[in-house]
């Protein structure tokens, strides 16, 4: 009885296992798939396209140009370091051109 039981234990050992091994690869694949989703949402991802993030001095994050006038100071982070600017100019959305007052 003993012997038929381990003979049929070999089979199931093996089934297990594979079985383990589907079970890893999908949460695998599915843990790299979430993980390429963040990155493309991420900040710095954005950053590494080419955009900036403007903040005011005070750290609050600038998302319209009527939130600063001219002779504000902002930092500009980039995906390789920071910049501190003055604005020049501000410009209303949808004003063709660049501003006459660039130097």
């Amino acid at each position: 009885m003993l012997s038929g039981a381990r003979a049929a234990l070999g089979p199931l050992e093996v089934r297990l296992g594979a079985a383990a091994r589907r079970h890893l690869a999908a949460a695998r694949g599915d843990l790299e798939s979430a993980a390429g989703a963040l990155d493309a949402l991420s900040p710095l991802a954005v950053l590494g396209r080419g955009y900036a993030i403007a903040t005011t001095v005070a750290g609050k994050a600038v998302r319209d140009a009527a939130e600063v006038r001219a002779g504000d100071e902002l930092a500009l982070r980039l995906a390789r370091g920071r910049l501190g600017v003055r604005v020049v100019d501000v410009l209303p959305e949808g004003t063709p051109g660049e501003s006459e007052h660039r130097p």
